[in-house]
């Protein structure tokens, strides 16, 4: 009888880790948390390699679902409502966001300012004091143009103003409309950012009368300034191991963009409609920031350019700079 007994014993020991083998075989992984992030139809980030391979997330626990949207308004309205998670916006589109009322906060960096004077040849214009009684196409409701008017006015004391009387005539057009422009001859100068600043080089010969990066060393003295960047809402900064992983996920995406150069213009090829010679260019110009988390350097460069936009005008006070999260 104790030979069976042991012999039963033993048996329902090896049914029992039978059964808890096929559960670890066959149960589902722990689901993914999943936030919804933004981005606009025309417009650069690491989104856009999140979004082209997702497998670069593999093993995080995290999955992003990428939404485009055609103007940075509809984005900005969707990350307040909190219909995303995340979204990418220029420094001081995310600064007027939090004063809009968006409990948002600026995580990540993506790109240096990739903004410039452009003009074709023959008209005349080489320098940025050239621009004096011409011309000059821009997106006036954008924080590009309030940091043109500023750069003008400090560094070359050139008024620029949409309205009444200044130095610089101002025609207002959409970012799509900017080459018309100046092919047309509406305008003889612009100010732009990539790819538009790509697509007027490579294909129309257009040149840089000056970049942002240039005219931003000269009034700041630091070598450039933070452009476009991740932000986040509450309850993700809230949260450290999830945001934790968003910046994980930022740091693969801005590896994938720097390193692999043919993946990247096929991306930008397929995403944004360019002839490769333009995306080349355009990856050529826009180097993503893969640091893990936000410099106190970085940091004062991003409000470096609230300031610079707060003296145009574009902001009403200045944005709050805990809202910036840096290095633990």
């Amino acid at each position: 009888m104790l030979r069976g007994k042991t012999a039963l014993g033993v048996g329902f020991v090896v049914l029992v880790v039978a059964v808890a083998a096929a559960a670890l075989l066959f149960s589902s992984p722990e689901e993914a948390e999943v936030l919804r992030a933004s981005t606009i139809t025309v417009g650069l980030s690491t989104f856009d390699v999140i979004e082209t391979d997702p497998s670069i997330l593999e093993g995080l626990g995290l999955e992003i679902e990428v939404l485009r949207f055609q103007i940075p308004p509809q984005s900005i309205d969707a990350i307040i409502r909190g219909d995303t998670q995340l979204t990418v916006l220029p420094v001081e589109l995310a600064g007027l966001t939090m004063l809009r009322g968006g409990d948002v906060y600026i995580v990540a960096l993506d790109y240096m300012m990739n903004q410039a004077i452009i003009a074709l040849p023959g008209s005349g214009v080489e320098s940025p004091e050239d621009l004096k009684g011409r011309r000059v196409a821009a997106v006036v409701g954008s924080g590009t143009y309030a940091m043109f008017k500023s750069f003008m006015k400090e560094l070359y004391g050139i008024t620029v103003s949409e309205e009444g009387e200044s130095d610089v005539i101002v025609v207002n057009v959409r970012p799509g409309d900017v080459l018309n422009a100046l092919l047309k001859g509406d305008a003889d100068a612009a100010v732009i950012w990539d790819p538009i600043v790509s697509i007027a080089v490579e294909k129309h010969g257009a040149v840089i009368v000056a970049s942002y990066q240039e005219l931003w060393e000269e009034w700041s003295g630091r070598e450039s300034a933070p452009m476009l960047v991740w932000i986040a809402r509450a309850e993700v900064v809230s949260d450290r191991e999830l945001l934790d992983k968003v910046l994980e996920a930022h740091r693969r995406a801005a590896e994938k963009w720097n390193e692999d150069r043919s993946f990247v213009v096929d991306m930008l090829a397929s995403l944004y409609n360019l002839d490769y010679d333009v995306a080349e260019l355009v990856w050529e110009r826009n180097q993503m920031y893969t640091g893990l988390c936000i410099s106190e350097e970085l940091k004062e460069a991003m409000l470096d350019v609230w300031r610079l936009v707060y003296s145009a005008g574009y902001l009403e006070e200045m944005p709050p700079e805990e809202r910036i999260v840096t290095c633990p």
